[in-house]
């Protein structure tokens, strides 16, 4: 395959991407299903290096979007609540 075609294709394929990001951005509100690095540091007491620790070693979902770092609700719903299930564990 000659350079050219090689190149167009691939902005043919990054322009394609960028728009189904600018779609999916577009329509779904991270702030709705998602907290913010603050949040969770705020939220839980958490410092900076802790919530490092816990992305280095997997213990913590999370997804970068926009720059900012944002992790799920449901993963501290799903947590809060299997730690009320077994409350007579503690």
């Amino acid at each position: 395959m000659p350079l050219k075609t090689n190149v167009n294709l691939l902005e043919e394929t990054v322009e394609k991407l960028s728009k189904i990001v600018f779609d999916l951005s577009k329509n779904h509100d991270f702030e709705a299903d998602y907290y913010d690095n603050a949040d969770v540091k705020r939220i839980f007491k958490l410092s900076d290096s802790t919530l490092f620790r816990y992305r280095k070693h997997n213990k913590i979902p999370y997804t970068k979007w926009g720059g900012r770092i944002w992790y799920p609700k449901s993963f501290f719903k799903e947590s809060f609540m299997n730690k009320v299930k077994n409350k007579h564990l503690l």
